[in-house]
């Protein structure tokens, strides 16, 4: 049920289920149950409204249900029965992306266009790179604040979060694949339309320097850059599954000490399953998608530890 179906089942609600005479005198509050329905009604109207503005302050989201098709095997279900289609609850985040210009695009280039040319497939299926030292190895960040600076752009951090970001890492995207072919034979390399960086955070022993890694079985945070309209495009969406086995997602909110919004989802599994909680937001056209998940019979849910990470966001 979405809102506007909400909004017209709260508008024909029986009187008895409103509220019955005894639990609120009409004359003693100036408000009968014709009243009330009204103020029902005004109250998911207010709803709606802070809905449209969560979608004006750079994210959105809609819910569904996926069947995906198992190509040549099959799954065991618990009472023995095989079957060969998994059904999904989706939430796709919808961010408000804007390109933004980076720093350091000549080493970018380089690093993209030696993957591209060492690329063993037909090219039509190549889409990322990552970012990589002279030797080879992946390049390490190290902090929120070392892409800031390598990157020239500003992201958000929190003291929470700086404490247990143990690496950061690049991936070059590719979206507009004829762009890239015609950029290479005219100037023989290639630029990125977008970047991915993915935060690590460490787990270990539960301390204040790392998520309790018996609790906790993986976290971090996933950066958005834009460069191009083509990475608008195709990373602007961003979408979680989860099994049916582990419950579909519910949405809530937080609002953090520096006054930003951020959306949050959590599924609530029915049965001994994964948690997974997520918070997601917007800012200066740079998209952030913060996921934690926990064991089955944790006694901590997803959103109690990933929250108090983003409450301080500067």
């Amino acid at each position: 049920m979405d809102e506007w179906n909400l909004f017209n089942a709260l508008s024909e609600l029986d009187d008895e289920l409103i509220l019955t005479a005894q639990e609120l005198p009409a004359k003693k509050h100036g408000l009968g149950r014709t009243g009330l329905r009204i103020a029902l009604i005004a109250a998911v109207v207010t709803l709606l409204v802070g809905t449209a503005l969560a979608m004006g302050l750079g994210v959105g989201i809609r819910h569904g249900q996926e069947k995906v098709t198992l190509q040549g095997l099959s799954l065991q279900q618990p009472d023995g029965e095989k079957t060969r289609e998994m059904t999904y609850y989706t939430a796709r985040v919808e961010y408000e992306l804007q390109a933004v210009p980076v720093e350091n695009m000549e080493l970018l280039s380089a690093c993209l266009t030696q993957a591209w040319e060492s690329f063993p497939h037909d090219r039509s299926y190549f889409q990322t790179a990552e970012l990589t030292e002279a030797s080879g190895e992946r390049k390490d960040l190290e902090s929120i604040r070392g892409a800031e600076e390598f990157l020239g752009l500003e992201l958000a951090e929190s003291p929470e979060l700086a404490t247990l970001v143990r690496g950061v890492y690049v991936s070059m995207v590719i979206s507009d694949l004829r762009r890239a072919e015609e950029e290479y034979a005219q100037k023989g390399s290639i630029t990125p339309d977008g970047l991915i960086l993915y935060c690590s955070l460490r787990r270990g022993e539960a301390s204040g320097e790392a998520l309790d890694a018996r609790t906790v079985s993986e976290s971090g945070v996933t950066i958005y850059v834009a460069l191009t309209e083509a990475f608008l495009e195709k990373e602007g969406t961003q979408c979680l599954y989860s099994y049916e086995r582990e419950g579909p997602f519910h949405e809530s909110g937080l609002m953090t000490e520096g006054g930003r919004s951020i959306l949050l989802l959590e599924n609530a599994p029915p049965q001994d399953c994964v948690r997974g909680g997520y918070g997601a937001w917007c800012e200066n056209g740079i998209g952030y998608l913060a996921h934690l998940k926990v064991y089955p019979g944790s006694y901590a849910t997803p959103l109690s530890l990933l929250t108090p990470l983003l409450q301080h966001l500067q």
